[in-house]
């Protein structure tokens, strides 16, 4: 299942997702990860290009000018080599790509957690 994916790989895709993190350490997660990892980041890419996920105006705006990026990120034909590449070299606008599911996901866990005990 698609979810269960994100969430075993959801500290992978924090690190992924936060802006701080240095441009070497960015470059070796990604040159490191499974492919289980770079699935779930796959996956991210998907929901937000088939906009399940809620994004605000300004974060389309921002992520329209990478659409193509983000298509070839999700095209099946495209090696998971060439990928990695990829996100190497566009790897800046992957935090506004992985913060908002990120967050619904926690969004998700918390109302979950809420709904148990209430």
């Amino acid at each position: 299942m698609t979810i269960d994916r994100i969430h075993r790989n959801r500290s992978f895709l924090g690190l992924l997702g936060k802006q701080s993190t240095p441009t070497v350490q960015f470059n070796s997660l990604v040159r490191t990860a499974t492919k289980d990892q770079l699935r779930s980041l796959y996956e991210c890419v998907l929901n937000v290009v088939r906009r399940t996920v809620q994004l605000s105006p300004q974060e389309e705006s921002e992520l329209l000018r990478f659409r193509t990026f983000l298509y070839r990120l999700i095209d099946k034909k495209t090696s998971d080599s060439k990928k990695r590449k990829l996100i190497v070299q566009h790897g800046g606008i992957l935090p506004a790509i992985v913060a908002p599911i990120l967050a619904a996901i926690a969004g998700g866990v918390a109302s979950s957690v809420a709904s148990k005990y209430i």
